[in-house]
């Protein structure tokens, strides 16, 4: 029988180009995960809220809403200009920079003096140095009515009063509030059930305000 042995020497030589082999390949793994363009620097990043303003007023009445400019990035904010395409809007800044984590408030106020009733449309836009959104526009609709109406909302709509003890009460709350744009006269306030009452049961409500009412409900009428 025949025996065939490798060389020491070719074993050798085999082994240092698999050493070879593995080190290339190490080399070209760290290449791949450790670039050697550094990181790019802090960016600032816009965000607006609300993304639309509604206003509703009779003529010549005005309404304010706040616009809210906040920076969630790492390097300052600068905006460098807003504008808007309608006169009937006020309180708009020019320019302000905000800080990292910060934001800055807009009061911007739709003014409807000297204007005909009907609906109207304009655009706000923002324009920084965010490096992927360089304007934000925030959409605007003005409702101008011809009459002043007050509008009522009443929460909650339902009432459930805690149990108490014999000759005992509880309380709640009521929240009266006017939507619309005239003054609300609230003239009375009644319930059909004598362990119940109200206070106060007549008062008035600006546009755009609300009142609070407390609801007793006494448990010693009831024996």
């Amino acid at each position: 029988m025949r025996i065939l042995r490798e060389s020491p020497r070719r074993v050798t030589r085999m082994a240092s180009v698999l050493t070879c082999l593995a080190m290339m390949a190490v080399v070209s793994e760290r290449c791949t995960k450790d670039p050697s363009s550094p990181p790019g620097p802090p960016q600032p990043e816009i965000a607006v809220s609300p993304t639309s303003l509604s206003y509703s007023v009779a003529v010549d009445g005005s309404q304010t809403k706040s616009l809210v400019v906040t920076n969630s990035g790492k390097a300052t904010l600068n905006v460098s200009s807003i504008s808007v395409n309608a006169s009937w809007l006020e309180g708009i800044m020019q320019s302000f920079s905000v800080s990292p984590g910060s934001a800055q408030e807009m009061m911007v106020t739709a003014n409807a003096h000297g204007m005909s009733a009907g609906d109207y449309n304009a655009t706000i836009t923002i324009a920084s140095n965010d490096p992927d959104e360089a304007t934000k526009t925030v959409g605007v609709t003005f409702e101008v009515t011809s009459t002043s109406q007050p509008d009522i909302d009443v929460s909650p709509t339902s009432l459930s009063m805690d149990t108490v003890w014999t000759g005992g009460s509880t309380t709640a709350t009521l929240t009266v509030q006017n939507v619309g744009n005239a003054t609300l006269n609230v003239t009375s306030i009644t319930d059909n059930q004598d362990w119940l009452s109200e206070s106060p049961t007549s008062f008035s409500v600006n546009a755009g305000s609300s009142r609070a009412v407390t609801v007793t409900a006494s448990a010693a009428s009831l024996g």
